[in-house]
């Protein structure tokens, strides 16, 4: 008996497929941004598939979260003004 329903990865692969093709329209500069957007959005992967989230939203969290991580990390290197 096989799987009727998608793994986590398997989701976030279909995800990633499609708005790879959006950015093959793209000027360079963007689909580069869109790949590390992308590339972020998968890095939670594992914590989205025990939630019971949808996947399309866990992808997005996911980006947010590094997103945040990457501000904090640049806010922690300056001095305050």
């Amino acid at each position: 008996m096989g799987r009727t329903v998608p793994t986590v990865r398997q989701s976030m692969d279909a995800l990633t497929a499609k708005l790879r093709q959006m950015s093959q329209i793209m000027n360079s500069g963007d689909a580069e941004l869109l790949n590390s957007i992308l590339v972020k959005g998968r890095r939670h992967a594992h914590e989205v598939s025990f939630s019971d989230m949808d996947v399309s939203y866990g992808f997005l969290i996911s980006i947010i979260i590094e997103l945040e991580r990457e501000i904090r990390e640049l806010k922690a290197g300056k001095p305050d003004e």
